[in-house]
């Protein structure tokens, strides 16, 4: 049986705003996600969380 990925219980959508809120604030990610109480890591695999390419 095939399991689907387990994202957890914020949408990618979540955690993109989240991390662009970090972004537009010069804040680190780990201040943005205390501040959002979400534990840090939920942020940090956000495509944005690396910066660009």
């Amino acid at each position: 049986m095939e399991q689907a990925a387990r994202t957890g219980p914020y949408s990618p959508e979540f955690r993109e705003e989240a991390v662009r809120l970090a972004l537009a604030a010069n804040k680190p990610i780990a201040q943005t996600a205390r501040e959002l109480e979400v534990h840090p890591e939920t942020l940090r695999t956000s495509p944005l969380a690396s910066g660009p390419d």
